[in-house]
């Protein structure tokens, strides 16, 4: 049994020298990857500005992410997409604003349904959720901002608008567009495979990435 396992795996090794061989990889492939990005890495937004990182699935997008965050002060990011949600009505979630604020945060990025305003975020939709992560993020900006931490506050978010219809997903990518644009200190850096968002998101500068390869256009 042993002799067949062993011939198994020798099988197994085999396929993976075919396929390196095949499509010119190696077993390094991966830093060699991280390497060519971090090279072609570009240079940080300022305030009021967006950098969009596009391409293909696995084609280096979150590699390049990563770097980013890795340059940016953890007091500095704002992470879109890893933000929790608390189980809370979403007009409880900015205690530091009066109610008047509160909506009027709400409905700058499109949540203006009254019934909403009452509701923990596990009852919105999706697009809804993604939409509250925006007022979430500029009422975040604004108390950093304001209490000295930083003079540049920078939203992250992977897969921006991933699980969301091509309509839900412009309206957010519009949204925080208009964010950006009506900030005080804000950028963003966001990455999607959905090259069809730039239209709404009206990125400052795009970042193409192609399985390790970076372009970079303004």
């Amino acid at each position: 049994m042993r002799g067949k396992g062993l011939g198994v795996m020798g099988e197994i090794g085999s396929r993976v020298e075919v396929v390196e061989r095949w499509f010119g990889i190696s077993a390094s492939w991966e830093m060699e990857k991280r390497g060519r990005v971090e090279a072609g890495l570009c240079v940080m937004p300022v305030a009021g500005e967006i950098v969009l990182i596009t391409g293909a699935s696995g084609s280096g997008k979150s590699t390049l992410l990563r770097e980013y965050r890795r340059r940016i002060m953890v007091e500095r990011r704002i992470e879109l997409d890893r933000m929790r949600l608390p189980r809370r009505a979403i007009v409880d979630l900015f205690e530091e604003l009066p109610l008047e604020g509160t909506l009027r945060l709400l409905s700058r990025v499109g949540l203006a349904e009254a019934h909403s305003y009452v509701l923990p975020p596990g009852k919105l939709s999706d697009g809804q959720r993604w939409r509250l992560r925006l007022a979430m993020a500029f009422y975040e900006g604004a108390r950093g901002k304001g209490s000295g931490v930083s003079e540049r506050m920078c939203i992250l978010a992977d897969e921006f608008g991933g699980l969301l219809d091509g309509v839900t997903a412009a309206v957010v990518a519009h949204a925080l567009r208009k964010m950006i644009d009506e900030s005080d200190g804000l950028c963003a850096i966001v990455a999607s495979s959905r090259e069809e968002l730039a239209a709404a998101l009206r990125p400052d500068r795009v970042v193409r990435c192609d399985f390790g390869r970076t372009t970079s256009d303004v």
